[in-house]
Parts: C-alpha cells; structure tokens; sequence
C-alpha cells in the first residue's frame, strides 16, 4: 500500500513522522509520497513530491491512500473532497501511542498525533486533526474537517 501526504509544509512534516512511526509498529505502507499541485521541488523530505494530476496518472486508487496535510480546515474539506471525488480513499492516522475509549468515534481521514489523550464518548468528525499534546474530554463531540491546534 502507498501513503500519499497531500501538502507539502510543517503540518506534512509532522505527518511524514507519524506515519513513519506507524509504519514502524505496522508495517502498512511499502512506499510514502507528498503529493502537492503548488510544490516547485520534485523531493521533501526525501520523498518525491507528484502534483495530484500526475499523481492519478501513476497510480490506482486501489493500491494508495491518502492523508491530508493542511491544518486549515477548509483546505481539508476541499482536499479530502478532491481525493475522494477521483475514488481514491482517505485513511485515518492514529499515533501508536494515543489510548482511546472503546466508545470513541472518529470518523474516516483524521489523524491524531503524539501525546493526546481523549476519554469517553468523544466523537470526532471526518477529516479532522488533532495535534500534538491535546487532551479531548468527555462526552465532546468535534466537526468535520476541524484542526484542533497543539497544547489544546
């Protein structure tokens, strides 16, 4: 399976370590890509970047997935509708180490990064982002395409 970070920028950084912590644990993806349409570089961060175009035109949305590197919520919304418009699926990224109430929801494309804690009847809406070291306490229900910022 292929992981491609869509945006390449701090937030894509941070994606790419989680990911790559992950991936450590298991094993998901055999190949990682930033896919961006205003990159002028061909390689961040040791990966080649495609623009979304050229992207599709190498590779199935059967064999990929993808994650959404923005912390604008809007941009989430229009870049996880872009990738799901051309069949392509969003995947949810979990650190290894986050503990999570068995009545939690999150919905699909989230990402949720390294040292958050979140306790019962949490949900959390799709394509949301969940940042470094934030604490979600219960019975809290978050929207779609939300960036919950770092320490919060």
């Amino acid at each position: 399976m292929i992981l491609a970070i869509y945006c390449c920028g701090g937030f894509g950084k941070e994606i790419l370590l989680l990911a790559k912590e992950i991936n450590q644990i298991h094993h998901r993806w055999n190949k990682m890509f930033f896919v961006d349409d205003n990159f002028n570089k061909k390689q961040f961060k040791g990966l080649t970047v495609l623009d979304f175009q050229s992207f599709q035109n190498e590779y199935a949305p059967d064999e990929c997935e993808f994650t959404i590197a923005s912390g604008e919520p809007y941009l989430r919304k229009i870049l996880s509708e872009k990738v799901e418009d051309a069949a392509y699926k969003l995947c949810t990224l979990i650190h290894p180490d986050i503990r999570i109430a068995d009545d939690t929801v999150i919905e699909n494309g989230c990402i949720i990064c390294k040292g958050t804690v979140i306790t019962d009847d949490v949900y959390i809406g799709k394509c949301t982002m969940v940042n470094l070291l934030c604490s979600i306490g219960h019975d809290v229900n978050i929207g779609n395409y939300c960036a919950i910022q770092p320490h919060c």
